[in-house]
This record gives structure tokens, C-alpha cells and sequence, in this order.
């Protein structure tokens, strides 16, 4: 019985060709309701900014939504306590596009436009 082996090592590159983009709008507020009302404001002013470059709404998808009560430590006569600062609403968002750097430079520019916003 014959046995052919054959050994080597390589590489392969290839360009990038997609991009998914995760985005956090995020507020705290005195009452649920307007943390819930703000970071949806924010959300859609997001969103048409998004659209202004040719995204349609349905491009932007929520993945996470999250409302929960906030607390910072307060040293008061050398102990620390929780006081409520609030509620926080955060969501999180996906957007996922073709790659060109001119197009990455646009959706990066959109989406930086409001100044608060987080993405990676």
C-alpha cells in the first residue's frame, strides 16, 4: 500500500466585506416613564438620522431592551450607603451593512451626529 502525505502551511486573506455595528442608547430619569420616553426619542432620532443615509427603520434591529433601578454609593460619615438615582433605560441595537469605507464613514458620522450615543 502506497501512502501520499503532504505537508505546508498557508494563508488566506480576504478583505472585509460586512459590518454589524452594535449601538446603546442609554438615560436615567426620576420616573420609568421618562427614562422609557427619552431613550425611545433617542432611539428614533437615531433611526432617521440612519434613514437620511438611505437605512430603512427595519435595518436598525433592537436586541436588547432593558429597564432596571440605579443606585450610587454616598460615603456619609464614614459608611457608605445606596441611594436611588433613578431608572435607567437601555437598548441595544444592531445594524448590519455591506463594507466600503465611504459607507462605514457615513454610518459612523449618522450615528455620531447626537454625540451621546455608544457603538462598537
Amino acid at each position: 500500500m502506497r501512502t501520499v502525505r503532504v505537508t505546508g502551511a498557508g494563508t488566506a486573506v480576504s478583505p472585509a466585506d460586512s459590518v454589524e455595528i452594535s449601538l446603546t442608547v442609554s438615560c436615567t430619569r426620576a420616573t420609568t416613564e421618562a427614562a422609557v420616553s427619552e431613550t425611545d426619542g433617542r432611539v428614533q432620532a437615531l433611526r432617521a438620522s440612519l434613514a437620511r443615509i438611505g437605512f430603512a427603520e427595519k435595518d436598525c434591529k433592537t436586541t436588547s431592551f432593558d429597564v432596571s433601578a440605579e443606585y450610587e454609593n454616598e460615603h456619609v460619615n464614614g459608611t457608605y450607603s445606596r441611594k436611588f438615582k433613578g431608572y435607567c433605560c437601555r437598548e441595544v441595537l444592531k445594524l448590519a451593512f455591506g463594507y466600503t469605507p465611504k459607507r462605514l464613514a457615513e454610518v459612523v458620522n449618522a450615528i455620531t451626529a447626537g454625540g451621546e450615543e455608544e457603538f462598537s
